[in-house]
């Protein structure tokens, strides 16, 4: 069995990214995986071979491991702004009904119309949390403001978490709400950022903290002056070090398995089979099509071929609102 290099390090950087860390596997976007190489066209080891099929059964194992065991966030690979209550679905629907204009339970498989202030709200098989997200692609929807948040904790008496991340941003963060009150807020920049119109919407001014790039690892061109990293951080019951709150990620990630949450990355565009275009002017159809990982490779008889796994996420149901503008 023998494999050019430029296949073995295609592949080798995709379990790379994977074993990195189950948060950040951007491999879960849509469609499969392409990447590019311009090695020189030579031949491994053997060895190499069976690591790298070694490899991908591991890749492949993790990627579809039952969702109702995940917990943590899915992926990073995104801009999203995400919430999730800690209520069955039919609570949460409940409660966004009476707020809404337009009421529609049980939509996969069905066409709906589309609104700019509208939502999703679903539900994982084996977990606790319900979510919410957008309808309409980055619109912002006046129940997930925090107001809307603030009223909507008041009214179920259980705990919401907003989750915010960019990619292109540099930028994680979260709003942990209880019983209609913020108890704990965080922002986390890889740059330097000015949050205070974002917090002065719950009446609070968290503390900033900024970090700089040691000169023994500054680039030529970087501003000593100007800080590498930023966050604010605001809690009602913990205080916390610069050295915790200078690994922002980690923060994000332990509050998820402490309150036993999961963000899938399910987001409107994943509901409405969004590709790169879309005419919000005409119904569209509400699918649960799953995600796929390109770049895996088994040995058959010998020989290595590629292959692609797939990956459908449980969901109990999904529910639709229209709220007005």
């Amino acid at each position: 069995m023998q494999i050019k290099l430029w296949q073995f390090a295609l592949a080798l950087a995709v379990f790379a990214s994977i074993e990195h860390t189950r948060a950040s596997s951007w491999i879960q976007g849509r469609g499969t995986l392409q990447l590019t190489t311009n090695l020189e066209n030579r031949q491994v080891s053997q060895e190499f071979l069976e690591q790298l099929v070694q490899q991908s059964q591991r890749a492949a194992t993790e990627f579809t491991r039952p969702y109702a065991e995940r917990r943590g966030i899915e992926t990073l690979d995104r801009n999203a702004e995400v919430v999730l209550v800690r209520v069955p679905l039919n609570q949460l629907s409940d409660a966004l009904a009476t707020k809404a204009v337009q009421s529609l339970r049980n939509v996969l498989e069905t066409e709906i119309q589309i609104y700019r202030n509208s939502l999703f709200t679903y539900q994982l098989v084996g977990h606790d949390w319900s979510l919410m997200t957008e309808g309409f692609r980055y619109a912002q929807t006046s129940v997930k403001t925090p107001n809307g948040l603030i009223e909507l904790s008041d009214q179920l008496k259980q705990p919401i978490i907003r989750f915010l991340v960019s990619d292109t941003g540099g930028k994680i963060g979260y709003d942990l709400i209880e019983n209609g009150k913020l108890v704990e807020y965080f922002r986390f920049f890889e740059y330097e950022e000015d949050d205070s119109p974002d917090s002065t919407k719950y009446g609070i001014q968290p503390k900033r903290f900024v970090w700089f790039t040691p000169p023994e690892e500054r680039d030529e061109d970087e501003d000593p002056d100007q800080p590498s990293q930023t966050a604010y951080f605001w809690s009602s019951r913990r205080q916390l070090t610069d050295k915790e709150l200078q690994q922002g990620y980690d923060l994000v990630y332990r509050l998820f398995h402490e309150y036993d949450a999961y963000d899938p990355a399910i987001d409107g565009d994943y509901l409405i089979g969004y590709n790169g275009n879309i005419d919000y002017t005409k119904p569209q159809r509400v699918q649960n099509s799953g995600f796929r990982l390109g770049g895996i490779y088994e040995n058959r008889d010998g020989q290595l071929h590629p292959k692609e796994v797939g990956s459908i996420p449980e969901l109990m149901r999904v529910d639709y609102f229209v709220f007005r503008e």
